[in-house]
C-alpha cells in the first residue's frame, strides 16, 4: 500500500509535456526544422559562390572591377541576407514549439522572440537600404548606357565612351572625380548622393578613361546588351 501511494506521489510531481506523449515525432519535428533552417543558410551561401568567386573576388583585387562589379555585390548581399532570414525563420519556430511543447520556460520563449524580431528587423532594414541602393544603381547604369546614343554597336562603342567621357570630364583633367559623375548622372534624370556615387566607383574617387571604358561595357553586358 506504502508503495501505491509512492507510486501516486511520483505521478503526482511528473510534469506534462507534449513531447512525453508523442517522443519521437517530437524529436523529429525540431531536428527536422533546425536542419531545414541551416539548409537554407548554407544553401543561399553557396548560390552566391559563383558570383562571389567570378566577379566579386577579382574585384577586389583592381580598382577596373570593383565599380563595375558593386551591382553584383548588392544583389549577392540580398540573396544572403534573405536565405539567412529565412532559415532563422525555421530555427526560431522549432524552439519556440519545443518550449511551448515541452518544458515551457516563459523567459526563454521571451528571449527566442525578442532576439527574433530585433535580428529581423536589422535584417529588414538591411535589405531595404540595399533595394534602394540596387535601384539607383540601375538606374544609373540605364542612364550611363543610353547616353551613348542609340546607334552604339561594337563597332564604335570605344568612340562612344570617349565622347561621353570627355563630356563627364568638366575640368579636362582626363579624370572623371565623384562630383563630376554626380553632375552628369543628374544632367541623364539620375539623382544621387556623393556617397552612393563613390560606391559605384568602389575604392577609387576618380576614373581614368580607361576605368570608365570598362565600367561601361560591364554595365552593358550586365543588362544583356552586345
Amino acid at each position: 500500500h506504502t508503495g501505491h501511494d509512492g507510486d501516486h506521489g511520483g505521478h503526482g510531481h511528473s510534469h506534462f509535456s507534449l513531447s512525453a506523449y508523442t517522443l519521437p515525432f517530437f524529436h523529429v519535428f525540431i531536428d527536422a526544422s533546425n536542419a531545414i533552417g541551416v539548409a537554407i543558410m548554407v544553401f543561399a551561401a553557396l548560390g552566391v559562390m559563383p558570383s562571389l568567386i567570378r566577379e566579386i573576388l577579382p574585384g577586389m583585387f583592381s580598382n577596373d572591377k570593383a565599380s563595375a562589379s558593386h551591382g553584383k555585390v548588392l544583389q549577392c548581399r540580398m540573396q544572403l541576407s534573405r536565405g539567412i532570414m529565412l532559415g532563422m525563420d525555421f530555427m526560431v519556430a522549432s524552439d519556440v514549439v519545443e518550449t511551448l511543447c515541452g518544458h515551457v520556460d516563459i523567459l526563454k520563449l521571451i528571449c527566442i522572440v525578442a532576439i527574433r524580431s530585433w535580428l529581423g528587423w536589422e535584417r529588414g532594414k538591411e535589405v531595404e537600404h540595399m533595394t534602394h541602393e540596387l535601384e539607383h544603381w540601375k538606374k544609373a547604369q540605364n542612364a550611363l548606357i543610353s547616353s551613348l546614343g542609340e546607334d552604339v554597336n561594337q563597332l564604335n562603342i570605344s568612340s562612344k565612351i570617349q565622347e561621353v567621357f570627355n563630356r563627364f570630364d568638366e575640368d579636362g583633367s582626363g579624370l572623371i572625380s565623384v562630383e563630376e559623375l554626380r553632375n552628369a548622372l543628374g544632367t541623364l534624370g539620375v539623382k544621387t548622393t556623393l556617397d552612393e556615387v563613390k560606391n559605384m566607383l568602389g575604392p577609387t574617387e576618380e576614373m581614368d578613361f580607361h576605368q570608365f571604358e570598362h565600367l561601361i561595357r560591364r554595365m552593358i553586358i550586365a543588362s544583356g546588351g552586345f
